[in-house]
């Protein structure tokens, strides 16, 4: 339960909050998420299942809402928080400038951005590298680099450094399992973010850290899970996450490659290191190597010879491998994961003997035990009979098969690793619904039968019908018709007003061009298109265009229809060109849909349309982004009006102000 002293505590920053921040106005919604999150962390609602999915769209303020609800909950019962989010942009925007704004109104609070290791140089290596390059392989940047982090001027976080660094270089610093660890390097950037975890109150993170430290089991990155109240922001992306975050993948003639070299690799060793404690696992690793790699050979020979791998990819129907494959899986699994084993022993055994010399040969070793710990993932997969089948795939290309395996489905593993073990949790984004309210996302989440979760919908700010107005027009095409993009290229123009701020969403990158190519010469401006130049720059030229007092075209697709933020006069106009389904060529959907069938479920109502749904109102959500906001959406897909599901999709948008022509 709350108690009197944290309710008084969280009014008490949210009024200190509106007092010190120029323009801040009391939101019904983010008052409501406040209390939401506090009384579902506090316990009011279950005492064992403290869980809460909430939708919050853009406006009700859910990044100060979901801080300010659980940060004083966690210090009454003496808990962790982690904040997990998608986007690099919100974990940066929740350290300088949510945070501190807590900050300045009293809250006490320690507060820790970590991302995953790569994105740190190692001290030492910068160290290294800035005296021994030349100038051409980058030493003037790798001065500029160690002078800065000596100076405090730099904390050693690639993305903190004001001009981008080539990859070419950076891969010369970043942080790894191997070079970057031990005594020696508790100055080095990343494990200066890890130093006293104790004293840490807040961990900002993304997904993939947090999924990182749950499949250790939790704990090991972040604090205990049982320790620690979670907030999944942009929640409607974790379960692609996750489902990314298992995906395992085999170049095999690639892998045969490498595993073929570790035997030279291992002899090399013991000319440096003479241990007799290091023979016996060099031994074993040499052996298992060689049988590894003949396996990768083997799998790769037989599939060449496979009248039903004709075309340059194919899925397994059902996850079901063939007898003789399914078998050599087996066999590889256990070599993989006896190699994973004996690697892990060599490096521990010559940890201590680390020196210039041979650290290039750790690290070779280090990333073999990291393909040993991919293949012994992988082949597990492969061989296994999951309850929830995996989709298993193969992809030729011009001088090797990729072999893959995917999980369908991840509710069950957020649930046993993260839900279940957890404090508390709270799920945010603005498009958790679907056509179908919370169940897919709770479903494909792994909270459908958590009888703990609540869920609420969090009211907008946006007086909708006021703001803005949904036009869907009559057109001659059926978005399915090949004649449906040169309709497109007759009636943007009329849509395309010259002094108007407009978006153009296209469903397909070939369709934009097609469009963007039957257009030359027929609009007031040139569009500025996505792909064209790089992100930032084609916003920048934008922006220009409308405080030059000009009009302004956006071509983009599903890379510009979430996360874009264009207040005010940046966006007035706001064209879809095309209900936004994904085409499901992809091994993974076509599994999943498969997996629905089979059940006797329809893969279209239970998988397709709450993805539609979602996107659908992601890139309707594009278009008001605060209160004074203003502008008109146009959908040129008659679907919304012609087929039975086109209701639930009108019903899943904001109720804007309806033009439709019947």
């Amino acid at each position: 339960m709350l108690s009197d002293k944290t309710k008084t505590e969280i009014q008490r920053l949210y009024r200190t909050l509106g007092e010190q921040s120029p323009g801040f106005r009391p939101r019904k919604g983010q008052q409501q998420l406040i209390a939401e999150v506090a009384k579902t962390l506090g316990g009011e609602y279950h005492r064992q299942q403290r869980l809460l999915m909430a939708e919050a769209g853009t406006g009700v303020g859910k990044s100060l809402g979901y801080l300010i609800g659980a940060l004083p909950v966690a210090r009454h019962h003496k808990r962790k928080v982690v904040v997990a989010t998608a986007t690099v942009a919100l974990q940066e925007q929740l350290i300088k400038k949510d945070i501190h704004q807590l900050v300045k109104a009293g809250l006490k609070v320690e507060a820790r951005l970590l991302k995953g290791r790569q994105r740190y140089c190692c001290l030492h290596k910068l160290q290294s590298a800035s005296s021994a390059a030349d100038l051409f392989n980058g030493a003037d940047l790798y001065q500029k680099l160690l002078h800065s982090y000596a100076t405090g001027k730099w904390d050693g976080d690639r993305d903190s450094w004001p001009k981008v660094i080539p990859q070419e270089q950076w891969r010369n610093l970043e942080s790894d399992r191997l070079s970057c660890s031990g005594a020696g390097h508790r100055d080095c950037p990343y494990w200066k973010v890890r130093d006293k975890p104790e004293q840490v109150d807040l961990w900002v993170v993304n997904h993939h850290v947090l999924l990182t430290d749950l499949a250790q089991g939790g704990g090991t990155l972040l604090p205990d899970p049982d320790n620690t109240f979670y907030i999944i922001d942009e929640a409607h992306h974790l379960a692609e996450s996750a489902r990314s975050f298992l995906e395992q993948h085999s170049r095999l003639l690639a892998d045969k490659d490498w595993l073929t070299r570790l035997p030279g690799w291992l002899d090399e060793l013991q000319g440096f290191v003479k241990k007799d404690s290091l023979v016996g696992p060099s031994m074993v690793v040499q052996d298992t190597a060689q049988e590894l790699a003949g396996g990768q050979q083997s799998v790769y020979q037989w599939l060449g010879r496979q009248r039903f791998f004709d075309e340059p990819q194919y899925r397994f129907p059902e996850g079901r491998l063939p007898k003789w494959l399914k078998h050599v899986a087996e066999d590889q699994h256990a070599a993989a994961q006896k190699l994973n084993g004996k690697l892990q022993q060599v490096l521990a055994l010559i940890d201590s003997d680390s020196t210039p010399k041979l650290l290039p040969l750790q690290e070779q070793l280090l990333t073999a035990m990291e393909g040993a710990e991919r293949l012994q993932k992988l082949w597990g997969a492969l061989a296994a009979d999951q309850t929830i089948p995996w989709a298993k795939w193969l992809e030729r290309t011009d001088k090797d098969i990729i072999l893959s395996a995917a999980p369908i489905e991840v509710a069950n593993e957020l649930k046993y690793k993260l839900w279940e073990p957890c404090a508390g949790a709270v799920l945010v984004s603005a498009t958790l619904q679907s056509h179908q309210g919370f169940s897919h996302a709770a479903r494909e989440l792994g909270l459908g039968k958590m009888e703990g979760c609540q869920y609420k919908v969090l009211p907008s700010p946006f007086d909708y019908p006021n703001q803005g107005r949904l036009v869907i027009p009559a057109m001659k095409t059926d978005p399915s018709d090949s004649a449906f993009t040169d309709e497109l290229a007759e009636v943007l123009p009329q849509w395309l007003p010259a002094n108007e701020a407009s978006l153009v969403l296209f469903a397909s990158y070939w369709q934009m061009e097609a469009v963007v190519k039957k257009l030359e010469g027929r609009l007031p401006i040139a569009p500025l298109v996505q792909g064209r130049e790089n992100r930032q720059a084609m916003l920048d030229a934008h922006a220009l265009r409308v405080k030059n007092g000009q009009g302004s075209i956006l071509f983009g697709t599903g890379a510009l229809a979430e996360g874009l933020d264009l207040k005010g006069e940046l966006l007035t106009n706001l064209i879809i060109t095309k209900l936004p389904f994904a085409v499901p060529d992809d091994p993974v959907s076509q599994a999943q849909a498969e997996y629905i069938e089979a059940k006797g479920g329809n893969a279209f109502m239970s998988l397709a349309l709450p993805q539609v749904a979602r996107r659908l109102v992601q890139a309707a959500g594009r278009l008001l982004r605060s209160e004074t906001d203003h502008g008109t959406i146009v959908l040129l897909d008659r679907r919304l009006v012609t087929r039975r599901y086109g209701a639930q999709l009108l019903n899943a948008l904001p109720p804007f102000r309806r033009e439709i022509t019947r």
